[in-house]
């Protein structure tokens, strides 16, 4: 009985940090910047590159938090810069790994 109330505690918590990574990702990505870069002929600033990153304080319980600012594109294909929240479990993973979750809008 007592390894079923420990597993379900465990479900919980762990589904409450995806809850809580899901909705701090979802907020936490935003445009906020465009660049004169010409990326169609393929100079400019490479997408996906890191700018800066900087520890976030107030991480879920088990997690470790960063603002990352990182190079993208607008739907139009010019440059952009753009952050979000990463959130990484301060345990190590259980075998097979852990599923990831990315929310964007």
């Amino acid at each position: 009985m007592a390894e079923t109330s420990k597993a379900k505690r465990a479900a919980f918590i762990i589904g409450a940090i995806v809850v809580v990574v899901a909705v701090a990702v979802m907020l936490g990505i935003t445009i906020f910047g465009d660049s004169d870069s010409d990326t169609e002929s393929g100079s400019g600033p490479k997408p996906g590159t890191i700018v800066s990153s900087t520890p976030i304080s107030g991480a879920p319980a088990g997690s470790s938090g960063w603002r990352i600012v990182y190079n993208t594109r607008t739907a139009e294909g010019k440059a952009a810069v753009s952050s979000g929240t990463v959130y990484v479990p301060t345990t190590p993973a259980p075998a097979g790994g852990r599923p990831v979750v990315a929310w964007a809008h």
